[in-house]
């Protein structure tokens, strides 16, 4: 589904309130946009910067076509993009990241990946452990 498609999908939903559905739009155009842009085959040393020099271009092409059917907040789209693709980028390059390790205490709270029970158990008994741990400072 392209962005466009997205956009309208969420303005045609009546389960999302009228007050609502600008934010949720920004959200969800953000996870969209986020999702499209390519992650680095290699850990990078100013991850920040980078996204800007390489990636913040398209994506404020793709919120720009959204933004021709409803108004958002380009700037606070933009940050949710960088906030997500972060996340991905974490998991790839920087697995003792902090953050990263939450991500993966809630994934397996939520049941959204299947495992074995015991390995459940386990995570669930260790998660205080898994996200202090071994964890390499982001700057």
């Amino acid at each position: 589904m392209d962005i466009i498609q997205v956009v309208k999908s969420i303005q045609e939903d009546k389960g999302i309130d009228f007050q609502d559905k600008g934010k949720y739009t920004e959200i969800v155009v953000a996870e969209h946009v986020a999702y499209l842009l390519s992650i680095p085959a290699t850990p990078l040393e100013e991850v920040a910067m980078w996204f800007r020099a390489n990636l913040k271009v398209s994506a404020l092409q793709e919120i720009g076509k959204a933004n021709e059917i409803t108004v958002l907040d380009i700037d606070r789209t933009v940050e949710l993009v960088f906030s997500i693709w972060l996340i991905r980028y974490n998991v790839v390059h920087r697995m003792n990241d902090a953050r990263t390790g939450r991500l993966l205490s809630h994934v397996v709270a939520s049941d959204y990946i299947t495992l074995q029970p015991k390995t459940i158990e386990l995570l669930k008994r260790y998660a205080n452990k898994f996200t202090s741990k071994a964890v390499v400072p982001v700057t």
